[in-house]
């Protein structure tokens, strides 16, 4: 059989029509979540990433030692545009996530979903904890999900249609996520291998597809100069990511894993995944999509990673068990499904930060409060520590945080108390700025390492960080140091402190 004979006894076995789209109720959907995010959106706080973000985002550049520049990027301009707007820094975040339930339910209807296949599918994403606890934050997975969910409905729909266009369409959107997370690249290479084991490998052979890889390889370019040019810095970020690892919910190891992706999923989420993952392998012509889902699993197991690195193929799989829950007898089984998604949007509504935060503020599995609150408070008590200095002294102290994200902090909270810049060797602030010569003394926060102790001669423990709040986070008792007598110049001193 010639490959023309091949596509079109594809195209043979595909339905002419798809089944209507469920606009309104998915549109309700949707916009009903990005209500709920915009109304809570400034409480509490920000994230430390976000103020991170806001930061560089100011100092931008073609990359940055631990990741691309999009996400900076749009920081910066809503920052810029509404200084000091916790909400305004959060829209594009929350305009995308409510982008994702639409496109969740797409995919559903691409798999030949009817109305309540789709719904179902959209009340999925809507109801994971992870896409609306983190989709209303500004972070570089909130954009990399939706982003590669709308990868695989360009994909799904190329295997329904064998439409070139969209192989074209579907490298435009790599070019885009590859500015916002390199997850992407993994993603996308899983599914070439699983494309190549299973097929459909007539996809492999599209010449748009390849093009249109070249043009998305292109747009990497200036990344990938910074990065060879600053020391291959993102390679080095997963000594940062193992240490960030001891603070999943379950533990590291593949077990724990499991189990944090399976919170991210939700009961109902992990329920319709789970089907959706064998009605997918099932289907010969999609199966890719669950090798390539299996190819993820292992590899972030293995390495002991956070549950979310896999969050990338949750939509379509989810859209896969939807539909797939149409055809099955049991009425029960659906029942449950739905009842499991029903109880899990009422406690994704419970969980919103609506209730004051002194309500709140000794839950232990509050993430909102414990990464968010408590921000203002930080800050004045350093500016306490900072003002106990004598006058002459002040003049020549520079303050270095050894975490990026309260240096960050006292970079938005800073100017409130007269507190001066603020300096940090993590990340992308070791490139932001450097201490001036004129600092001969340091009010460190946080332990100093052995090579910043080592270049002064004395040390002596002030005090600690104390947010006055109760609440018990990262930043909670962080001791305060004042470093003096430096005996190293900061040309010298500045390269030594990096990480990564």
């Amino acid at each position: 059989m010639t490959r023309t004979e091949q596509t079109n006894t594809v195209r043979d076995q595909v339905p002419a029509s798809l089944p209507p789209f469920a606009r309104w109720p998915v549109f309700g959907l949707a916009g009903g979540l990005a209500v709920l995010l915009l109304i809570t959106a400034s409480r509490y706080g920000y994230i430390g990433d976000e103020l991170y973000f806001r930061v560089i985002g100011g100092h931008l550049d073609w990359s940055f030692p631990d990741q691309p520049p999009l996400v900076p990027l749009l920081a910066g301009a809503m920052d810029s545009a509404f200084p000091g707007s916790i909400l305004a820094l959060r829209l594009p975040a929350i305009l995308c996530t409510a982008a994702g339930v639409v496109v969740c339910a797409l995919l559903a209807r691409e798999l030949g979903g009817s109305t309540k296949a789709q719904v179902l599918a959209a009340g999925a994403f809507l109801c994971s904890p992870f896409m609306v606890l983190f989709g209303r934050y500004l972070l570089t997975s909130t954009l990399d999900v939706t982003l590669s969910a709308v990868l695989t409905l360009l994909l799904v729909r190329w295997l329904r249609t064998r439409a070139d266009r969209l192989l074209l369409f579907a490298a435009l959107v790599c070019a885009v996520a590859l500015q916002a997370k390199m997850m992407i690249v993994i993603v996308t290479a899983a599914l070439i291998v699983a494309l190549a084991v299973c097929g459909p490998r007539a996809l492999l052979t599209r010449r748009p597809l390849w093009i249109g890889a070249g043009i998305a390889a292109l747009t990497a370019v200036p990344m990938l100069v910074w990065q060879a040019g600053h020391g291959w810095p993102q390679l080095r970020m997963g000594d940062v990511l193992d240490g960030a690892a001891e603070d999943k919910a379950f533990g590291s190891g593949p077990l724990g894993f499991f189990l944090d992706a399976a919170m991210m999923c939700g009961v109902a989420g992990t329920l319709l995944l789970g089907y959706g993952l064998v009605r997918i392998f099932r289907d010969r012509e999609r199966r890719f999509l669950a090798v390539a889902f299996g190819l993820l699993v292992a590899l972030f197991a293995v390495l002991g990673w956070s549950g979310y690195y896999i969050a990338a193929l949750f939509p379509v799989l989810w859209a896969a068990g939807a539909v797939g829950l149409e055809g099955v007898r049991e009425r029960w089984a659906s029942m449950v499904v739905w009842l499991t998604l029903v109880v899990s949007l009422v406690i994704q509504v419970v969980n919103l930060p609506v209730r004051p935060l002194a309500d709140v503020v000794d839950s232990d599995f509050r993430f909102d409060v414990s990464a968010t609150a408590g921000w203002p408070e930080l800050v004045a008590d350093v500016a306490e520590d900072y003002q106990l200095l004598p006058a002459r002294t002040r003049e020549r102290t520079a303050i270095v945080s050894g975490t990026y994200e309260l240096a960050s902090a006292i970079d938005r909270y800073g100017p409130d108390h007269d507190l001066p810049r603020t300096y940090s060797p993590y990340l992308g602030l070791w490139y932001v700025a450097t201490p001036p010569e004129s600092a001969e003394t340091v009010l460190h926060i946080g332990d100093p390492s052995p090579t910043l102790r080592a270049a002064f001669g004395s040390a002596e423990q002030v005090g600690s960080t104390d947010n006055g709040l109760g609440v018990e986070n990262s930043f909670q008792g962080l001791p305060v140091w004042v470093l003096s007598d430096r005996k190293t110049s900061w040309s010298q001193l500045w390269p030594q402190l990096r990480v990564p």
